[in-house]
């Protein structure tokens, strides 16, 4: 019980320093964030290509697209030296998501 707890704690620190990460890198790519209001208001290309940008960023694009429907067909996320965090985002939107067809993480 007591490592259970550890384990949430620990986790909730590192979501919490990969928010503040993102807040940060946000600021740099104004397009990510005018793309993301676009998501939301179900006015965004089919299509959307952020390649060689950061894992927080990629994190974000992620975390954005959970959502069960988004007007995203298409989505390019390569070089962005992806990790483990990211990834875990991912395979939630994956989970989520069921208009994505098309999805490039490679390097």
């Amino acid at each position: 019980k007591r490592v259970n707890e550890l384990e949430r704690q620990s986790e909730a620190r590192e979501e919490a320093r990969h928010a503040t990460k993102v807040r940060s890198e946000l600021r740099n790519h104004e397009d990510v964030v005018n793309w993301t209001q676009l998501v939301a208001a179900g006015m965004a290309a089919k299509a959307a290509s952020f390649c060689s940008r950061t894992p927080a960023i990629a994190l974000h694009i992620a975390q954005t697209l959970t959502v069960a429907t988004s007007p995203i067909l298409s989505l390019e996320l390569c070089r962005n030296a992806i990790n483990d965090s990211v990834c875990k985002s991912i395979a939630r939107m994956l989970a989520t998501n069921t208009t994505l067809q098309l999805l490039n993480i490679s390097s």
